[in-house]
């Protein structure tokens, strides 16, 4: 009978365990468009001290739990002479709070669970290139999809 008792014990144990198991979230990020942007200074741009990539970069997210898509940018080259940039210098907005760009990385947006297309705006701060001479500044940007 204890020996019954015992085995008994065991599985309700087992399956106490097993009912507690949470499965994995599912989560998915692809880079619609946007791969590759560019853009151009014009004189408008250093006089409000900004260039402005906007709508160029499209993501589409698929989640089955609430989501936060992180970006952040490393600088790869710059034009010789320039000084000392750093990824700083292109800001990332954040669709959560329209017109805020945090410099260097920052959350681009959140969202439920779902499938969303969302885009993702830069800006590059041109008086953090101080004197930069003419040339193509090439940053690379990582995105993360990550559960909240």
């Amino acid at each position: 009978m204890r020996f019954l008792l015992a085995i008994s014990y065991v599985l309700i144990l087992c399956m106490l365990n097993f009912q507690g198991a949470v499965s994995q979230p599912t989560l998915s990020l692809t880079v619609n468009s946007g791969a590759s942007v560019s853009a151009s200074i014009t004189r408008a741009d250093v006089e409000s001290g900004f260039v402005q990539i906007l709508d160029q970069t499209q993501l589409h997210v698929s989640a089955d739990v609430a989501w936060r898509v992180r970006a952040s940018v490393a600088l790869d080259s710059s034009p010789a002479g320039t000084g000392n940039p750093t990824p700083l210098s292109l800001e990332v907005g954040n669709n959560d709070n329209p017109g805020e760009f945090n410099p260097g990385s920052g959350i681009v947006q959140t969202g439920s669970a779902g499938t969303f297309d969302i885009t993702v705006d830069f800006r590059l701060n041109l008086s953090t290139l101080g004197d930069a001479p003419a040339g193509s500044f090439n940053y690379t940007i990582t995105y993360t999809l990550e559960p909240q």
